[in-house]
């Protein structure tokens, strides 16, 4: 059996390509609004934090609801 899948232009491009950069804005309209992958990819540059509620007090700046 062969199950098909709908159709992802996201599927068939990659994270740098010019064409992803339109998708993403023309699928999240705000820039605010989209997930800068490049600012999550690597541990925070310098800080160090005494306890975890620290780091997520801080991390969570980076990711809002």
């Amino acid at each position: 059996m062969t199950i098909s899948t709908p159709y992802c232009p996201g599927d068939r491009l990659g994270r740098y390509d010019p064409g992803m950069a339109a998708l993403v804005a023309s699928a999240v309209l705000d820039p605010a609004d989209r997930l800068d992958v490049e600012a999550l990819d690597r541990p925070p540059d310098g800080p160090a934090f005494a306890t975890p509620d620290a780091f997520q007090d801080e991390s969570s700046t980076y990711v809002t609801v």
